[in-house]
């Protein structure tokens, strides 16, 4: 589906008044910061920022584009549709690939890459004017934007105007002269430009020096109070005493002076001033839907003469917002007025859905409370636009509707529960099951969208499939995966794709690896086929990650370079693509190539969270924990795989690397053995694991962890007999299935096992063939892994150059951790919210519940969350906690 087609009023910027004042000083700086790379013009409401940045403008000769940003921009796709779009008013065909990879289903760093380009091509100076920031509170966004301010692009010039601080690099900008700041003090009204303001806009009245000067002390300068003061004079006959009155904060301003705006307009002017501050921005024709009248027109064109704070919003003065603080007081005054929403939020729906503007028809819907409405919408054009659409926009939408509405519709039952599952199994296998009794209800069911109930009963099963994989329950994959496949239409790629995938992590979870690989495979080509090249990505890592657990790096390699190619023919890379290169770092670490490794993680993270998939994104910080373990560098060790804990939710997936178990290897890696004992203590008793291959990696990072506590305390800590006895199980189980890594690891252990008891005929008869082997070679971080310990003796023990050349670079490792780095000082001070949300950071409370006892969003708290991990110079939760009480910011 192509990206929503945006009306042209978004890139008109506001006509100037011409009773504007004109303002040299500050031109002056803004026409000299144009060479940089960034104007930023931040004050809060009615400061004057937007007209001004118009009349700057006007002194320059570059060419210019204007995009007024709304809520509905806070997507990184809406975002950048608008951008896009808005620069198309100017250079048509600017950006054609990036506008036609917002209907794909790609990750938004390829898109961002696309765009990049484009920008790097522009041969003429642009500046950029993005007004009203302050509406877009989306991480994603910020990011987009700094990364765009950080790119060489010397024919860009970038303008915001915004309430609030955006949370873009504004310190490096500043320290690099790179930046032109014009903040709230500097736009109040100086003497001289109060004085000319009022001489422009009073009609029949005249001010004296010290009553003007008075009415500028009194507002700070503030350019809308003084608007709102001039309108009230106009018609006040005591001026003395309208000054003497004229006290108090900007709110109480604001209100009082729009009691004196709003009072002197008619009935009917009144009447349509607050019927259409429910609007973002309107026209006649919506004027008179939403006010129900053929003369509402009319009396917006009366108040747009008067200039009650109506904003054309193009030449032909036929599109319109209210000013943002004037929308604000007209809003909190409807319900004092006794007036209904509902029937104005009815009138713009249909309107909207008219227009075939369904984001705006649905929020209406919604706001007018007419939930059954905006679910026929939402059934209506969800399966088709999933693709392309956020799935955060549908969960927006789904969590506004009753659960008992929902229940009727299976359509919206079954998407949502599938939408659900990947984060909360638990919740989406509650709608999956919604979603089925809404099938039999005895009362019968919503329908709107034939085309999408012929999937639903192939979804619920690949829901509950879903779910079976998240329990570990086998036998459930199995048989729902395959209803799913007899229900599913034959030509639905997509949905049978995944249900080939599912039966393929069944046979995965049993060891049956070759006929997982199998199904992986049919599984990708599917997807593949139906162009769903995200599922088809993640399907090949998954492949992947069978052959890397069974010790074919050369097949895992290769099927990541089959992903790479399909990344490579979306114009952006698609969801799971991070993933890949999480897997070839990997690869690297088996092989102990570190600066490869390093490469393709970080190639990873920039790609951006939207590259990643939920179930697998803990497995970017367990290698990189991995890597910098392998570097004897510890400091972070624990951090990385706390966030990594964090982060993991249940999945299909076969968990064939445990976190815990790697974090027991790590730590022997670390030499610190106290805390592997601790490891011990909390993990699974080998008895009861099983030697099948997905546990092969538990039960060797135990008998590791024991063989290296028996050298480091001098006596046993495991029964040596039954040790070889699960070493000989899974020898078998790694003979059956082909894995060379295991047999090698196997025959390791059961040499370090000889020597731990003394046996020097077992540790010889085990090392010898193991060393000449030359496919031992292949796998050092087997070897490389080990303990200070085991490592000694095999430096000793061992004639082969190869080893001996690999565990000499690892002689100097450290026998413990070092010391953390003492703490540098702040280059940033703290603000007092984000020093709210770092007290609550260090209690036990999730992300969410945070935000909710700050009152703030979830974005807004990542927003803080980003800036504190920059100023106190870590890269996760518990660090940020361990720094701020080294510091002092909050108790121990």
């Amino acid at each position: 589906m192509s990206a929503a087609l945006l009306p042209n009023t978004k890139f008109f910027a506001p006509l100037i008044r011409t009773d504007a004042v004109s303002r040299p000083r500050l031109y002056e700086r803004i026409i000299k910061g144009t060479p940089g790379k960034l104007t930023l013009i931040a004050a809060p409401a009615g400061h004057g920022k937007t007209t001004l940045i118009c009349q700057a403008l006007q002194q320059l000769d570059s060419k210019r584009v204007w995009v007024s940003l709304e809520a509905k921009d806070n997507s990184l796709r809406a975002f950048i549709n608008a951008l896009i779009q808005g620069i198309q008013q100017l250079q048509p065909g600017f950006a054609e690939a990036a506008q036609l990879l917002l209907a794909s289903d790609s990750s938004h760093d390829a898109l961002l890459t696309t765009l990049m380009n484009d920008f790097a091509r522009l041969s003429q100076p642009l500046i950029l004017v993005l007004d009203d920031y302050h509406e877009v509170d989306c991480h994603e966004v910020d990011e987009a934007l700094a990364l765009l301010l950080d790119q060489p692009l010397p024919m860009l010039h970038l303008v915001i105007t915004t309430r609030e601080d955006p949370n873009l690099p504004l310190a490096k900008l500043r320290a690099r002269g790179q930046m032109t700041e014009i903040r709230a003090a500097d736009l109040m009204f100086a003497e001289d430009e109060a004085r000319q303001f009022f001489q422009a806009t009073l009609d029949s009245v005249t001010l004296q020096q010290q009553q003007v000067e008075a009415i500028r002390e009194r507002t700070e300068g503030w350019a809308a109070g003084m608007q709102l003061a001039a309108l009230s004079l106009n018609q006040n006959d005591n001026i003395e005493q309208f000054i003497a009155d004229f006290t108090g904060s900007h709110h109480y301003i604001a209100d009082y002076l729009t009691d004196e705006v709003l009072a002197r307009q008619s009935p009917d002017s009144r009447l349509v001033l607050l019927r259409l501050c429910l609007l973002n921005r309107f026209n006649s024709s919506l004027c008179n839907a939403v006010c129900d009248s053929k003369n509402a027109a009319a009396e917006l064109a009366k108040l747009a003469q008067q200039n009650c704070f109506l904003v054309p919003l193009d030449q032909q003065r036929n599109w319109f917002r209210f000013h943002h603080l004037f929308r604000d007081v007209l809003r909190a005054r409807l319900s004092k007025n006794h007036i209904d929403e509902q029937p104005l939020h009815h009138r713009a729906a249909l309107w909207f859905e008219q227009q075939q503007q369904w984001q705006d028809a649905i929020e209406h819907y919604l706001a007018a409370q007419q939930p059954a409405e905006a679910a026929r919408l939402i059934e209506q054009i969800w399966p088709s636009i999933r693709k392309s659409a956020p799935e955060s926009l549908f969960m927006d939408w789904m969590t506004q509707l009753p659960d008992s509405l929902i229940e009727q519709q299976p359509v919206l039952s079954a998407y949502f529960g599938l939408a659900l599952m990947s984060g909360n199994p638990d919740q989406g296998n509650a709608w999956i099951n919604v979603a089925e009794t809404a099938l039999t209800a005895p009362n019968g069911y919503r329908l709107h969208n034939t085309e999408a109930f012929k999937l639903v009963p192939g979804l619920i099963d690949i829901g509950r499939a879903y779910r079976a994989g998240a329990l570990g329950d086998v036998d459930r994959i199995v048989r729902h995966a395959q209803q799913a496949m007899q229900q599913l239409p034959a030509d639905a790629y997509t949905w049978q794709g995944s249900a080939a995938v599912l039966l393929a992590l069944a046979h995965w979870h049993c060891g049956e690896l070759e006929p997982a690989k199998l199904a992986m495979q049919r599984g990708a080509k599917a997807m593949e086929q139906d162009g769903e090249f995200s599922g088809a990505i993640s399907t090949l890592n998954l492949l992947a990650g069978i052959y890397l657990m069974n010790g074919e790096h050369a097949a895992a390699e290769s099927t990541c370079r089959q992903a790479i190619k399909l990344i490579n023919r979306s114009p952006v890379a698609p969801q799971g693509s991070a993933d890949i290169y999480v897997s070839l770092a990997n690869i690297c670490l088996l092989r102990n190539e570190l600066d490869e490794a390093e490469t393709y993680l970080q190639r990873a993270n920039a790609l951006g969270p939207q590259a990643k998939l939920l179930e697998s994104a803990h497995l970017w910080f367990v290698a990189q924990a991995t890597l910098e373990a392998s570097r004897n560098q510890f400091e972070n060790l624990e951090d990385l795989l706390d966030e990594a804990v964090d982060i993991q939710i249940p999945s299909p997936t076969p968990d064939s690397q445990p976190i815990e178990a790697c974090r027991t290897r790590l730590q022997l890696l670390s030499g610190n053995f106290s805390r592997v004992e601790q490891q011990l203590a909390r993990a699974t008793q080998l008895d009861q694991l099983s030697a099948n291959s997905p546990q092969h990696f538990e039960i060797t990072s135990q008998l590791r962890a024991l063989i290296a506590l028996s050298f480091y305390k001098g006596e046993l800590q495991l029964e040596p007999e039954r040790a070889l006895n699960l070493i000989n199980t899974m020898t078998e189980q790694a003979r059956h299935t082909g894995n060379r890594k295991q047999l090698i690891e196997n025959q390791l252990l059961r040499a370090l096992l000889g020597q731990l008891a003394g046996n020097q005929a077992q540790a010889e008869a085990a090392l010898k063939p193991l060393l000449a082997s030359t496919e031992a070679a292949e796998y050092p971080q087997l070897f490389t892994s080990l303990d200070t310990y085991s490592k000694a003796w095999l430096r000793q023990a061992s004639g082969a150059s190869w080893l001996q050349a690999l565990l000499g670079q690892q002689s100097g490792q450290a026998a413990h951790p070092p010391a953390p780095a003492p703490v540098s000082e702040l280059v940033e001070p703290i603000s007092e919210r984000e020093l709210d949300v770092l007290r609550l950071l260090a209690s036990e409370l999730s992300g969410p519940d945070i935000a909710a006892r700050l009152f703030i969003s979830i974005n807004t708290f990542r927003t803080h969350t980003k800036n504190l991990y920059s100023k106190l110079q870590v890269n996760n939760r518990r660090a940020v906690v361990r720094r701020a009480q080294e510091l002092g910011l909050v108790d121990r």
